[in-house]
């Protein structure tokens, strides 16, 4: 009786297990079944999303043009060609691709004279080892000496605070015979230049500073080809991305900041730094991609290098913002045609019905 009634009692068990697999499987059949769902809803709704996004494009931000008609952009800094250049379009596509509507367009504040400033700049030029005995030239424009190189000049616009230093280094023995072992070398000697005069460079990412290696040769600047060659290195800095646009100077060899270094000094730079806000700005309507290279091709632009051909091959276009050494109230986008080496042609991209002539 006692091995019938454990018999049973295995029995019930056995059911019971069994039971319990079978609903186990089946809540791990209906979970996964579950996951697999979600999966499919999450890559749908991405596609849906990518599919939309091609079809039915988002409504561009609006244009309010708060400022009004704000000025053409000066592009006297810019590169002219002395002879016709002809424009290629040699894109991926074989066209020049649309982009966004519409802009945003910064003010930059116009200097204004603060009680102290002398005092600041001498303080400044001291600290970087210039001669306390300054240069009155007019206009808030101080000129210090180094008094271990009296050819070495640092000039201080006491308003703006621009800074630019030049010396006679083309004749000077230690420049030309100068052998660099690392480029980086001159690069932190250029930093630490603009942190002696206490010049900010946090606007200026490391991705963002370009080098580019020059020797002396009879008695002038050309680029150089081999670190081996190098005599001085110049150490350009470009501002960080604005709005996710990237910022150019109008002549890329003459940008607003720069230093040209050895490993030891520097012997010529410039610090001109438009004080942007980034925070009172206007949206403006563009003129299109297609207008802007019809300005291009009527000579409405500017070069960022002078051209070694008279055919500018186009390789892409893109926005950006152009940032020059002399004030303008406004940092305005530009079409950017990039061509090969480094080589750029830019044109106003706000909509000629939103500008005046300066």
């Amino acid at each position: 009786m006692v091995k019938l009634y454990q018999i049973a009692v295995i029995k019930y068990q056995m059911a019971n297990l069994t039971s319990t697999v079978i609903f186990s499987k089946k809540a791990l059949f209906l979970l996964g079944a579950i996951i697999a769902l979600l999966i499919i809803i999450i890559i749908s709704s991405r596609f849906i999303g990518q599919f939309a996004d091609i079809f039915f494009p988002p409504a561009p931000i609006p244009a309010t043009v708060a400022f009004g008609k704000i000025p053409k952009i000066d592009f006297s800094e810019g590169i002219k060609p002395v002879g016709d250049i002809h424009y290629t379009v040699e894109t991926i596509s074989g066209n020049i691709e649309n982009l966004a509507s519409s802009a945003k367009v910064f003010e930059i504040s116009e200097p204004i004279p603060i009680f102290g400033n002398l005092q600041e700049a001498i303080e400044r030029a001291k600290g970087a080892g210039f001669r306390a005995e300054t240069s009155e030239l007019g206009g808030g424009i101080i000129k210090f000496v180094d008094p271990q190189n009296n050819s070495r000049l640092l000039t201080i616009e006491t308003t703006s605070q621009s800074t630019t230093l030049e010396s006679q280094y083309l004749n000077k023995l230690e420049i030309v015979t100068a052998k660099l072992r690392s480029t980086n070398d001159a690069k932190n000697t250029a930093i630490n230049f603009f942190g002696s005069l206490k010049l900010p460079l946090k606007d200026f990412p490391s991705e963002k500073v370009f080098l580019e290696n020059y020797k002396v040769e009879m008695g002038t600047l050309v680029k150089s080809l081999a670190l081996a060659d190098t005599n001085l290195v110049k150490v350009i800095f470009t501002r960080e991305d604005i709005d996710m646009l990237p910022v150019i100077s109008a002549d890329f060899n003459n940008p607003p900041v720069y230093a040209l270094a050895t490993d030891k000094e520097v012997v010529e730079a410039s610090y001109i730094f438009g004080n942007i806000q980034k925070y009172k700005f206007s949206t403006y309507p563009l003129k299109g991609t297609k207008q802007a290279f019809e300005d291009l091709k009527m000579g409405r632009g500017a070069l960022n290098k002078m051209p070694t051909s008279n055919v500018f091959p186009i390789r892409g276009v893109i926005l950006g913002y152009l940032e020059t050494k002399k004030h303008q109230p406004y940092l305005q986008p530009v079409y950017i045609f990039m061509s090969d080496d480094g080589f750029m042609a830019y044109v106003a991209a706000v909509s000629d019905l939103y500008t005046i002539e300066n």
